[in-house]
């Protein structure tokens, strides 16, 4: 995860509505805001405090995640994929 620009595991927990808790490199606090998809922090005692606040407030967890799978389908959904190829394909197509 340290290495690559955005983590595929990250994204896969996202669409099926998991609330990230992430060390904040590569591209993930562009990603990922603190307190609406989950929480990132290159802190571990921070990132421990958060999973500690997820496991005693579900619902927050769940609003979190439902928020993190909303953004997964509007950012890296396949829908927005095909949209924007097929859009490229008309503006190149004479």
């Amino acid at each position: 995860m340290r290495y690559s620009s955005l983590p595929l595991a990250v994204i896969e927990a996202m669409t099926i509505g998991m609330s990230i808790v992430a060390l904040a490199t590569t591209e993930l606090p562009t990603v990922i805001e603190n307190g609406v998809h989950g929480f990132v922090s290159n802190d571990v005692d921070v990132l421990a405090g958060r999973m500690q606040f997820l496991l005693d407030n579900p619902d927050e967890a769940a609003r979190m995640g439902q928020n993190a799978r909303k953004l997964a389908q509007e950012r890296f959904g396949l829908l927005r994929f095909v949209e924007q190829w097929n859009r490229l394909f008309a503006e190149l197509s004479p």
